[in-house]
């Protein structure tokens, strides 16, 4: 699923990039560039419309649960 991949390379991104000593050589921003960012980006562009489209999805189904 899309979702999950997009979730696994957003964890990545998120923590090894924090620590130093992350990588056997090197800073970690010697491990990203400009593409890297743009692919994380969308990654998370199309996480959050999925929730937003989940949620609503929720909503209207509660809505109908409560006329009955």
């Amino acid at each position: 699923m899309i979702i999950i991949s997009g979730l696994e390379k957003l964890d990545r991104d998120y923590i090894q990039p924090r620590y130093p000593d992350a990588y056997p050589s090197g800073s970690p921003y010697e491990y990203y560039d400009e593409n890297d960012a743009k692919i994380s980006l969308e990654y998370a562009q199309n996480i959050l419309n999925y929730v937003e489209e989940y949620i609503n999805e929720c909503s209207n189904d509660n809505k109908g649960d409560k006329k009955k």
